[in-house]
């Protein structure tokens, strides 16, 4: 069995769409025997959690005006360097919870994951959908050939509650607490800027075994 670098994230987040992009084109490539695994956590959650919040409580801005408009300059600055295109969500902070419901209902079948994770990402980042309305992502997911039925599984509390579950037990168990987090061989390594970073510590670790 190959060994992973999980990938933790949020379609929401531009550094998770920015990671997903530098991943699918080569920008950062693991040796041999060593994939990405991509692994949907909530945001929502872990800011909760870290704000001492229950994790379902209603979302609150984390940052002071000052740093959430060098966040929008950032993302900026980001999509310039690695030269990839993108355009702020409409709605800004788009309800990506079915989505990564039905990406974690996929488990079980990798392919159709591949497919669905750059058309979802595609269709907020470059097409502005609001991947929050069901109707707009069963749409997403039968263009990406993936069986729209998991999209109505995605949408029972069942599904959304196991996503909700698994955010807080990343959060106080492995320790994530924002997107995109990579995680190998129990090291963690938070944001897209450490993508190279992951790379040469694997390619490190597998040259001295």
């Amino acid at each position: 069995m190959p060994e992973t670098v999980d990938v933790h994230f949020d379609f929401r987040s531009p550094y998770a769409y920015f990671a997903a992009v530098r991943i699918a084109r080569g920008d950062a490539i693991l040796p041999p025997g060593v994939t990405w695994r991509c692994q949907p956590v909530s945001i929502n959650v872990l800011l909760n959690l870290q704000a001492g919040r229950e994790p379902t409580a209603p979302y609150a801005d984390p940052l002071a005006p000052a740093k959430r408009q060098y966040v929008f300059e950032d993302v900026r600055h980001c999509g310039a360097h690695y030269g990839i295109p993108f355009m702020l969500p409409n709605p800004l902070r788009p309800n990506t919870v079915p989505a990564m419901a039905a990406f974690e209902l996929l488990e079980a079948d990798i392919d159709a994951q591949r497919r669905f994770l750059p058309a979802v990402f595609d269709a907020i980042w470059r097409q502005q959908k609001d991947v929050g309305d069901p109707r707009m992502l069963a749409e997403i997911a039968k263009g990406a050939d993936v069986d729209v039925a998991v999209i109505d599984r995605a949408l029972t509390h069942e599904a959304q509650n196991d996503l909700i579950a698994r955010s807080a037990r990343l959060y106080e168990t492995v320790g994530v607490f924002g997107v995109p987090t990579f995680i190998w061989n129990k090291e963690r390594f938070f944001g897209v800027d450490r993508l190279d970073m992951v790379c040469a510590a694997v390619a490190k670790a597998r040259a001295a075994a």
